[in-house]
């Protein structure tokens, strides 16, 4: 039995409970229904605003995207940045990112593709100090980083979606952590003056390497193995 005319055109127009104004529901085409507020308590106008989208949607005219912030790479990163609690390396792994980047891009314009770009592209560059290429370690802090400032942005406003979200990090090798000889010694003395309370003050690793004997001396410099846990 086919319907009549004025419930055609008014079916998706209904009431909620606890709201004053007309609701609709439509479908996209794309299998997606959308439910929102007409705005309106008059049902002629909540009618017309219906008949609007549903016009829009069959002349392929519909778009229902989240506006994006004009926000830019380097104003999120200054933002980021003036937090309390920031951290040294923070500051360290911005600096290539806004250099490749740009800090006047826009960051709704940086996606997965292109910081895929920036991991291959850093994995070629060397170190500042020294001939070696930059580590695949450093690579994924940085893309921490951008993550990290993509879901802190998306809360504050200045974005609405994470780029880095579903890239896969590099396989990190063991590396050779180098220890200070400034903090070699200050190890020594807490051990003599603290009789093993020095646990508080040293880092764990470092503790480990000694008793294992892994910590080692060579040219002057004190190294823990990359074989130590």
């Amino acid at each position: 039995m086919a319907e009549k005319g004025g419930e055609a055109k008014t079916r998706g127009l209904y009431r909620r409970e606890g709201s004053d104004f007309w609701w609709m529901a439509y479908g996209t085409g794309s299998g997606k229904v959308v439910r929102r507020s007409c705005g309106t308590k008059s049902k002629r106008k909540a009618l017309q605003y219906l008949s609007k989208i549903r016009g829009q949607i069959a002349e392929n005219r519909y778009l229902d995207v989240k506006r994006e912030p004009r926000s830019t790479l380097g104003e999120i990163v200054n933002w980021y940045l003036s937090r309390p609690n920031c951290g040294v390396r923070d500051k360290f792994s911005c600096r290539p990112i806004v250099s490749y980047f740009g800090a006047d891009r826009r960051f709704s314009d940086i996606d997965a593709k292109s910081l895929m770009d920036y991991q291959k592209f850093r994995l070629k560059q060397t170190r500042r100090q020294g001939d070696r290429l930059v580590c695949e370690r450093t690579v994924n802090r940085e893309l921490s980083f951008i993550s990290a400032m993509a879901n802190r942005a998306i809360k504050g406003g200045l974005a609405v979606r994470n780029p880095a979200r579903g890239i896969e990090k590099f396989a990190e090798r063991r590396r050779t952590q180098y220890c200070a000889p400034r903090r070699l010694r200050r190890f020594w003395l807490r051990v003599v003056r603290g009789r093993g309370i020095c646990m508080v003050w040293c880092s764990w690793r470092l503790l480990r390497a000694f008793a294992s004997r892994r910590c080692l001396v060579s040219n002057g410099r004190t190294w823990i193995s990359g074989a130590a846990s």
